[in-house]
């Protein structure tokens, strides 16, 4: 059982007062028809820098205790570089997020891979745990955007604090080719430890690499949930 204590389902045409924008770029997001769109190019730069544009970090106060943090978004996976991500941010040096990544794989460059990870960065140094989602998936004749489309969306991320740990997940659909049928089901990484926790949350988009092409993505909504002791 939890409370929900914070929850924007992005309506109306404008961001509420609760998020801070993080290096704004106006003309690279907008808030309509229920949904954040944020873009991101081949010139967006990784958060890692300091100058991705767009994050947008909510200043509302964590609360005490347990929680759960969670976003639902889509996105057009074309570049194979975009991370939409779903964090605690303070700066470029001290964060940690949870994000999906879809890129070609395989010896003869045509089977599509999707992964999950979550990076820590503490002082700038970095903490990693991945997991594969989709391995090979091999296709006949392949091009990348194509084959992403194949990805069930929305997808939901999520950050649990449990004590001094923190678990992050994504829900993960499945579809059988014969039968239609679409299962879920949560996957979670390896825990962080974070003994004093400074940031807020956070969510976003950047090229792992800079690439061409460009990709958006949706939020949905973002909610926070205290979770019952």
């Amino acid at each position: 059982m939890a409370a929900e204590v914070f929850f924007d389902d992005f309506e109306g045409d404008d961001l509420k007062e609760h998020w801070e924008v993080i290096n704004p770029d106006p003309d690279a997001f907008i808030v309509e028809e229920g949904s954040l769109l944020i873009l991101s190019n081949g010139n967006t730069d990784p958060i890692a820098t300091g100058n991705t544009p767009n994050i947008l970090k909510l200043t509302n106060e964590l609360p005490s205790g347990n929680w759960v943090l969670s976003t639902s978004f889509t996105a057009d996976f074309q570049t194979e570089q975009e991370a939409v991500f779903l964090g605690l941010y303070t700066d470029n040096k001290t964060y940690v997020i949870v994000q999906p990544r879809a890129f070609h794989c395989g010896n003869w460059g045509n089977r599509l891979c999707v992964t999950v990870e979550t990076i820590k960065i503490s002082k700038g140094k970095p903490t990693t745990f991945s997991k594969r989602l989709v391995w090979e998936q091999g296709f006949e004749n392949f091009v990348f955007d194509e084959a992403a489309a194949t990805i069930s969306q929305p997808i939901e991320m999520r950050i649990a604090k449990e004590g001094r740990k923190y678990r992050a997940g994504i829900q993960w659909k499945v579809t059988n080719a014969k039968t239609k049928v679409t299962t879920e089901k949560w996957i979670d990484l390896p825990k962080f430890t974070i003994l004093r926790q400074k940031g807020k949350p956070a969510v976003g988009i950047y090229q792992v690499n800079r690439n061409q092409g460009e990709t958006v993505v949706n939020f949905d909504w973002v909610k926070l949930e205290a979770a019952a002791e």
